[in-house]
């Protein structure tokens, strides 16, 4: 048994991410829905981590759902952390699992997250899906959050298109254009005639990989890359 879930298979037994969220059908489970898309990404994106004990967070608790598949999912020994700004969610508390109310946008609460729990192995924005929260989050956690050789996963990003979120194709200011920015940033070195500045991005991202609706970012120290002869 995890937390309140009496889970039908042992650890490692969920052979991927979809097995650990059809067990959300049985009574007793909490409900969640992801895009169907998303559970190949997080197969290839979370394998290396599932033979450890780590620290997960995801922002985005709702209905605690998701909280209960990544306990399944990962090492018994890992903590899931969620973040949400409606009280109500702290209900969702359980061993093993561990949620913070207050806004994803707040520096003051999600330096108090990390305080709390430590940096984490991987991050998944799944909040309040409006583009300037999300980069807003990503700018601090991916910083001061996240573990050197972590993971950061937003999921949701199809609403960078959607003007009632304040995005539009090519709109300046959406996650995505943000995004496109950061694969600058990570080939600032190899810019000729530079006419800008190194960002700290540049430092310390190693990688965006677009899917749809999602962009993952892996997290390592950097330095101009050199060439073998």
């Amino acid at each position: 048994m995890q937390g309140t879930v009496t889970d039908p298979l042992p650890h490692l037994a969920y052979r991927s991410v979809r097995d650990a969220f059809d067990v959300h059908k049985a009574p007793g489970s909490r409900s969640i829905s992801k895009h169907e898309n998303y559970f190949a990404l997080y197969d290839r994106a979370l394998a290396s981590y599932r033979n450890r004990p780590i620290v997960l967070v995801e922002i985005g608790v709702q209905h605690g759902g998701s909280m209960q598949m990544w306990q399944r999912f990962l090492h018994p020994g890992s903590t899931v952390v969620g973040l949400d700004i409606y009280p109500d969610c702290k209900k969702y508390e359980e061993d093993g699992i561990r949620i913070f109310i207050g806004d994803q946008s707040d520096t003051a609460f999600l330096d108090e997250v990390i305080a709390a729990v430590g940096p984490a192995d991987v991050i998944i924005d799944d909040g309040s899906h409006i583009p300037w929260h999300q980069i807003a989050t990503f700018e601090h956690l991916f910083r001061h959050g996240l573990k050197q050789g972590g993971t950061y996963i937003v999921e949701d990003c199809h609403t960078s298109y959607w003007p009632r979120y304040g995005g539009g194709e090519g709109r300046k200011g959406s996650f995505i254009e943000y995004a496109k920015r950061a694969v600058d940033d990570l080939n600032w070195w190899h810019i000729e005639g530079r006419r800008r500045a190194k960002r700290w991005l540049t430092d310390w991202l190693e990688s965006v990989e677009f899917v749809s609706s999602v962009v993952v970012f892996r997290k390592a120290a950097m330095t101009a890359p050199g060439e073998v002869h």
